[in-house]
């Protein structure tokens, strides 16, 4: 039996799913922003400017949409900046007209990061985790948190202007070896004007409207990217089939080192699909892509595959 994890049915949207404008820190307007990332291709924006919740249905139309979301901070009391550690969580409004986001204590510690998400989720809000290494948390910060329907695994502003601190592949693996598997997104940041298009995240939606965009991110039909493009994903009799854009490597990675690796000979980009048995013993799969340029892809961790 053919399992599809992206429906062949749907369409992938190109979002980029943190983004800041000059309501927060950032240097554009909304405007300038939706006029550049549907030149680079993108239909979604999720703008997620700090400590508000601005709606843009001025922004809206067949060809865009923009998502209602917020960009949540919670420092270490103890540290002083720049050393302190800090929880940065971005949430999603189910209702794209939603102007305020929840009451809120701010608590620096899993328990009360915890509480925040628990209660934004009750309010209609998706949460993801964001920039961990930027952040400055270790494992004991994030391996507690419950309830995440996102991990950010890369992180544009934060790579480029923050000392390469944007990767987080390795925390989602460990999160994920914990048992809390989560969909995962990349995204740009954009703080200041170079840091865009670097990360971005494909949405598997039968069509662009809000609520089919946020049910299947709810779901977890998206994967991250900095360039490589899935094509189609199932698995069929005890074999991964991918088609994708020409890549150098296809790894199938689960919990343990046990995992699957199909590689070019000279290292080009020559491989544009795979079928790779799930022939090993493992919790999760999550399949990573990589080009002769090192750019990644990478998808959630799918559990009982």
């Amino acid at each position: 039996m053919r399992k599809y994890l992206f429906s062949p049915e749907n369409k992938f949207y190109k979002a980029n799913m943190h983004c800041h404008t000059n309501i927060s820190d950032g240097r554009k307007t909304p405007q300038e922003i939706k006029d550049e990332y549907v030149a680079k291709g993108y239909s979604i924006v999720a703008f997620t400017d700090h400590r508000v919740v601005v709606p843009h249905p001025e922004l809206e139309d067949e060809n865009f949409l923009p998502i209602t979301a917020s960009e949540f901070d919670c420092n270490d009391p103890d540290i002083p900046w720049p050393a302190t550690r800090t929880y940065h969580l971005n949430f999603y409004s189910k209702d794209k007209n939603r102007a305020e986001f929840i009451p809120f204590t701010r608590v620096h510690s899993p328990e009360g990061i915890n509480k925040v998400i628990a209660d934004a989720k009750a309010a209609g809000f998706l949460a993801q985790y964001n920039h961990p290494r930027w952040s400055m948390q270790r494992t004991q910060d994030f391996l507690g948190l419950e309830g995440l329907d996102f991990f950010e695994i890369f992180n544009t502003g934060a790579e480029l202007g923050e000392g390469f601190q944007g990767d987080a592949e390795y925390e989602y693996g460990l999160f994920c070896s914990e048992g809390k598997g989560c969909g995962i997104t990349a995204g740009d940041d954009n703080h200041q004007p170079h840091e865009q298009f670097g990360g971005f995240t494909m949405i598997s939606a039968p069509a662009l409207e809000y609520g089919a965009v946020i049910k299947a991110l709810e779901q977890g039909d998206c994967y991250a990217s900095r360039g490589p493009i899935i094509k189609e994903l199932y698995v069929e009799d005890g074999v991964l089939h991918i088609e994708c854009s020409p890549v150098s490597r296809i790894a199938v990675l689960t919990e343990t080192r046990a995992g699957r690796r199909v590689l070019s000979e000279d290292g080009s980009d020559c491989i544009e699909s795979a079928d790779i048995p799930l022939d090993l013993k493992h919790d999760f799969i999550r399949v990573t892509l990589v080009d002769s340029h090192g750019r990644r892809a990478w998808t959630r961790a799918y559990f009982g595959v």
